[in-house]
Parts: structure tokens; C-alpha cells; sequence
């Protein structure tokens, strides 16, 4: 490590932030096929009137695995923010995405826990040749 590395490094702390302050790291929900369930899922657990630590253990309690697919950690109350947001951006929207949609509606009416291999099953449409 160079003497101006070092120098940096102490100004703004181990992981780039300045003034000791946390890096915002984003994690994206909706650049994989089971990111946008998880968060169609939350979205439709809000629309249903579920809304905070609410909403994010049912959240949990349907996906219990969620947080394997971040290769960072992200905190619980990322689930009722993506859910209370979830439709800022147009790719994000129903008419984008319907089959992820409309698997978050069989889902949280079926009230069940899904497993890493159904959750991939439902997320992964089958593909039509």
C-alpha cells in the first residue's frame, strides 16, 4: 500500500466513505428473475394493507431465504421500502413483468414458505419454443 493510499484510506475511511460516514451500497431487486418476484411479492403484501415490520415478517415468513441472493448484507427494512416504492420505475410495473406479478398473487394467497428450488421454479417461467 503507497504512502497516498494510506493517507486516503484514513481520510475517508475503509470503505470510501468520507467523514466516517456508511457507503451507500445498492442492491438490485429487479436484475434477476427472483429479485423482481421478491419484490412483486412485497409490493403486492403492501397493496393488501401489510405495511413495516409487518409486512417484512410476512415477507420472511414466505421467502425465508431472500437475503441469499445479495452478495451483501440487506437489512429488513429494505423489504417495506421496496414494497412502498414499488412501482417508481416503468420496468418495475405489471405490464413489464406479468409473470412475476402474477406468481406474488398465487404466492401470497397460497400463505406458504417457499424453498430456494421453488422459488427459482416460480421466477423462471418455462420458456415456449
Amino acid at each position: 500500500m503507497t504512502k497516498t493510499s494510506k493517507k486516503r484510506l484514513k481520510k475517508n475511511g475503509r470503505n470510501g466513505a468520507k467523514n466516517g460516514a456508511t457507503k451507500r451500497v445498492v442492491q438490485s431487486w429487479v436484475s434477476f428473475p427472483e429479485g423482481r418476484l421478491m419484490k412483486a411479492i412485497a409490493v403486492k403484501l403492501h397493496d393488501n394493507g401489510l405495511r413495516g415490520k409487518a409486512l417484512e415478517r410476512k415477507f420472511m415468513r414466505l421467502v425465508p431465504y431472500w437475503r441469499s441472493y445479495f452478495s451483501r448484507y440487506i437489512s429488513d427494512s429494505a423489504i417495506s421500502q421496496r414494497a412502498d416504492k414499488g412501482r417508481r420505475y416503468p420496468n418495475e410495473n405489471p405490464e413489464h413483468d406479468p409473470h412475476s406479478w402474477q406468481m406474488a398473487n398465487f404466492i401470497v394467497r397460497m400463505d406458504k414458505a417457499l424453498g430456494l428450488r421453488t422459488m427459482r421454479q416460480l421466477a423462471n417461467p418455462p420458456s415456449v419454443n
